[in-house]
């Protein structure tokens, strides 16, 4: 279980396993944006693997950090409205769309991370989305704008007509993603070699941005 952007990496490099298993198979379920439901789904065995924000410790879970990625703004290859060097004045003045799940973003010292606060507390929305992907489609084609991780961004404008702009200096943000497992998982020898698969086969686009 884990959300679209994360699910269209995996498309891209399920085929590229060294470990291919013909009885395992992805079966992508609806994304549970609360911690305790994704815990409970992965305790109780309805998913296998979990990727997403940081889950807390748990005695059945358990977890890799998969990467680090900073974070940018993601607009429209058309949007007029904003210079390639962004000012948080600019930012003040456009619309986002934001994702209905809260993102784990956080800052590496004290004084940007009230600046991010101030800046994400205060944006204007335009749309809240339960789609990342529906996100990026509707700033495509207006003159909004959203938050992403830059890890996702190359995957995103082969697809889209989107481009990146660099956040202001005065904004660092960024983002942790983990896969959780169940720990009973890797008791089968073929699935932990399946798991390691995959985390190798996402790990390559950390260094893709």
């Amino acid at each position: 279980m884990t959300f679209s952007l994360v699910e269209m990496l995996l498309a891209d490099s399920v085929f590229c396993l060294k470990n291919i298993e013909p009885l395992y198979r992805f079966i992508f379920l609806t994304y549970a944006p609360g911690i305790h439901d994704r815990m409970n789904h992965l305790i109780n065995g309805t998913v296998d693997i979990d990727i997403g924000g940081s889950l807390p410790p748990d005695r059945q879970i358990s977890r890799i950090k998969l990467f680090t990625s900073k974070v940018s703004l993601l607009v429209g290859v058309n949007n007029t409205s904003l210079p390639d060097l962004l000012t948080v004045d600019d930012l003040q003045k456009t619309r986002h769309a934001i994702w209905s799940v809260m993102m784990d973003y956080y800052s590496d010292n004290i004084l940007s991370s009230v600046k991010n606060n101030e800046y994400l507390q205060g944006r204007d929305v335009a749309i809240i989305s339960g789609s990342i992907v529906n996100m990026v489609a509707f700033c495509a084609s207006t003159q909004c704008v959203m938050l992403i991780p830059d890890i996702f961004v190359p995957m995103l404008i082969k697809k889209f007509p989107v481009k990146r702009l660099s956040l202001p200096d005065e904004l660092d943000i960024n983002y942790d993603c983990y896969m959780h497992f169940n720990t009973r998982l890797i008791d089968d020898n073929k699935a932990a070699l399946y798991l390691n698969d995959i985390v190798e086969g996402l790990k390559v686009y950390s260094h893709s941005f």
